[in-house]
């Protein structure tokens, strides 16, 4: 991470979360569990409706579940995954509807994005 002077001595996604303080997480890494309740809760400290994409196929390999997200963030998560997931039914009876973002819609636009923001770099590895 050394493109950002911000993320200079960070070794973990958690740490990243914490020190860049993201409102977005976009998961492509088929890495079951990487988006963990910590990265979760950090994420809803950095937002009131934090962004996370968990957009690995199929579902056992998304970085969480819908579940997961909502529950670690009292439910404000803005939550769509790669796969479909059921629907989430909160502790207080309100219901939540994770979104499917698949990867033909989801990549390019993130992509045509890019240009848009502040960003001076990009990494691809």
């Amino acid at each position: 991470m050394g493109w950002d002077k911000r993320a200079q001595n960070i070794h973990s996604l958690l740490e990243a979360v914490q020190k860049l303080r993201p409102t977005v997480l976009i998961g492509a890494s088929a890495q079951r569990g990487v988006f963990s309740e910590q990265v979760c809760r950090a994420m809803a400290v950095n937002a009131e409706r934090p962004v996370i994409f968990a957009l690995s196929n199929p579902t056992d390999k998304a970085e969480c579940t819908a579940e997961e997200a909502y529950r670690w963030t009292d439910g404000r998560a803005l939550y769509a995954s790669g796969s479909p997931f059921p629907y989430v039914k909160m502790p207080d009876g309100s219901v939540r509807i994770p979104g499917q973002a698949n990867n033909c819609y989801i990549f390019p636009g993130a992509r045509a994005g890019r240009p848009r923001t502040p960003t001076r770099s990009e990494r691809c590895d």
